[in-house]
């Protein structure tokens, strides 16, 4: 009998938790490529939207958070970028109780103090889990699939 009394508690505790949202797991991707923002980056405001052992699987390359960091900076620095954008678009989400998987398309676009116009596509992959401050981004995929630039027309 206490069997049965444990399990049902057990049971019952679990059915009481909440399910991730979709909103939930789109307001962590929006807050995610803000932070990565050219006018944000410098900020370490990516730090509140990852976990500890956060990593990204980029430009075939495994990197751990401060190496992305490094990666992203030198990549706006070379292409001396003035503004950064995203849209997501083809998305899809699956979730449970404590994680979510999200996968699109990312189309950015950056936009150089020259004029220059860099377009790129991503197919990308996150991993998100719910931690004690929220839900966090633990791992990203991302391969570019298109690049295309459209140099000044000065």
């Amino acid at each position: 009998m206490k069997r049965l009394i444990i399990l049902l508690a057990v049971f019952m505790m679990s059915c009481t938790q909440q399910k991730i949202t979709d909103a939930e797991v789109m307001e962590l991707l929006d807050n995610y490529f803000t932070a990565l923002d050219v006018d944000n980056l410098e900020s370490n405001m990516i730090d509140k939207y990852i976990t500890d052992d956060y990593f990204i699987y980029e430009a075939e390359k495994k990197m751990p958070t401060k190496d992305f960091k490094v990666f992203i900076s030198e990549a706006f620095k070379s292409f001396n970028t003035a503004s950064s954008d995203w849209a997501f678009s083809d998305i899809r989400i699956s979730k449970d109780i404590n994680s979510a998987h999200i996968s699109y398309i990312n189309d950015g676009k950056f936009l150089s103090h020259d004029s220059i116009l860099t377009e790129m596509k991503w197919l990308e992959t996150g991993y998100m889990v719910k931690t004690n401050d929220g839900l966090k981004m633990k791992f990203m995929f991302s391969d570019n699939i298109a690049t295309k630039i459209t140099p000044s027309s000065k």
